[in-house]
């Protein structure tokens, strides 16, 4: 099993000197989920770049990044689309540098002044569009499934109906566990952890790890919610899962990630 933490952009660099002492050296954290550091200044860009660069030097260290997303980053919806595509390009291209192989793709969500079903049309033919100009580094794109009910890929239903209409090789899934429970469905059965592993198998590609009580998405701790994360990490030993356990759990500092690492170890036994 490995696992990984983010580095987000506003993490100061003693931070990320201390996450490297502390996580990378000793192997606890394999791999990490970088972000792409736009409408930032020149200095903040450097300063993540160099920052992200600490962790390449590193044997067996995976760096796999969580592409643009939100209102400003859409990609099913026309609002700014031209804006958005080249962005999201430009983030493939900034992954590519740091020899990521795997990057997470919000699928969107639905504007007003268009129905569902022409937002995941429109959210298909740009997801096409990144699996193509991503295929050219032999860099796979996951599919993250979503929470509220504007979004998209709620549903196991709704993923496989997108991964089926996107059909590219370079294509897999980032399954958000908070997301899943935490998600505005409308159909039964709704939230089996294990459910979605069995029917995704062949394409789980990463996770975001962090609990909730099953009503909104609060990124808790592991263990502090209501997600049952033994029988969700039993399906996943036994689906021969071998991606990044990613941590998306809210901490102050890095050293809070040892107790997640001990958790994600007691979950996993």
């Amino acid at each position: 099993m490995k696992k990984c933490f983010t580095v987000t952009v506003a993490r100061p660099t003693e931070q990320i000197n201390k996450a490297i002492e502390l996580l990378v050296k000793p192997g606890i954290y394999k791999g990490c989920e970088m972000f792409y550091p736009y409408d930032v200044s020149e200095e903040v860009y450097n300063t993540y770049s160099k920052n992200i660069e600490k962790f390449t030097k590193f044997d067996d260290f995976e760096i796999v990044m969580h592409l643009p997303y939100g209102t400003k980053n859409n990609p099913a919806t026309y609002n700014n689309l031209d804006v958005t595509m080249k962005r999201l390009k430009d983030a493939i291209d900034y992954a590519a540098k740091y020899n990521a192989v795997r990057v997470t793709l919000h699928p969107g969500h639905v504007d007003s002044g268009m129905t569902r079903d022409e937002a995941f049309e429109l959210s298909i033919k740009n997801a096409q569009i990144l699996c193509d100009y991503a295929a050219k580094y032999n860099i796979v794109v996951m599919i993250e499934n979503m929470v509220h009910e504007d979004e998209l890929c709620l549903t196991i239903a709704e993923m496989k109906k997108y991964l089926e209409s996107v059909n590219r090789n370079n294509l897999g899934i980032t399954l958000d566990c908070g997301h899943y429970h935490a998600s505005h469905q409308t159909v039964e059965p709704a939230h089996d952890l294990v459910e979605y592993v069995n029917a995704f198998k062949d394409k789980l590609s990463h996770l975001h790890l962090h609990d909730n009580h099953g009503i909104k998405d609060e990124h808790l701790k592991i263990g502090l919610g209501t997600i049952d994360f033994k029988r969700y990490f039993d399906a996943l030993r036994e689906v021969n899962f071998d991606g990044l356990y990613g941590s998306e759990v809210l901490f102050n500092d890095y050293e809070e990630l040892l107790n997640t690492s001990d958790k994600i170890d007691e979950f996993h036994k």
